[in-house]
């Protein structure tokens, strides 16, 4: 494993455990804690986590409102045991490209401070049996390595603007990358 700072972990972990459950039609996601890499500044503290499905043009359910933890404060292990039931279909989470994505933001000034994202497709599928009897397929624990968003390759902009073109959100959110990052995409 990996040590906390390295490359690989530069800004820390999320423990999640998620999987989708048929009979309610929801994606469950439970964020149990984080381990995040001390900054110079103090805001890695003070924390809370954002979690959305994307893209939000075929998790319209989900994207009616915020899904999100209570701060916690004062600490770089914050647990925070929260489980949200995400509304969602099966056959939109087996889209290309669909993500659970979950940011890490601190609980004063909403400065990002990391961001982790599971690949929908990896999300097991279980029966509320399943769930009952711990028979089947179980849910998926892991631990996702926080990274910053760094927009470095035109062409990975291009593409990634191109794919969520139909998305109003995305391409608000693409226009002002375009505009922070002073960028020239043409190139």
């Amino acid at each position: 494993a990996k040590a906390l700072g390295s490359p690989e972990h530069k800004y820390g972990e999320l423990t999640l455990s998620v999987g989708y459950i048929k009979e309610k039609a929801a994606l469950e996601a439970t964020v149990f804690q984080a381990r995040l890499v001390e900054g110079k500044k103090s805001y890695h503290s003070d924390t809370l986590v954002y979690v959305w499905l994307l893209p939000q043009l075929e998790f319209l359910e989900c994207a009616k409102r915020k899904h999100k933890t209570q701060g916690e404060r004062g600490t770089l292990e914050p647990i925070y045991n929260h489980t949200f039931l995400l509304p969602s279909n099966e056959d939109s989470l087996k889209l290309d490209g669909a993500v659970l994505l979950l940011g890490v933001y601190n609980s004063n000034s909403k400065h990002l401070v990391g961001v982790g994202l599971v690949p929908c497709k990896d999300i097991p599928i279980l029966g509320e049996q399943r769930l009952l009897n711990e028979t089947g397929p179980k849910r998926l624990r892991r631990d996702i390595t926080l990274t910053q968003i760094v927009v470095t390759n035109r062409l990975l902009y291009r593409e990634l603007a191109a794919r969520h073109s139909h998305d109003h959100e995305a391409g608000r959110f693409f226009r002002y990358l375009r505009k922070k990052l002073h960028m020239d995409i043409t190139s």
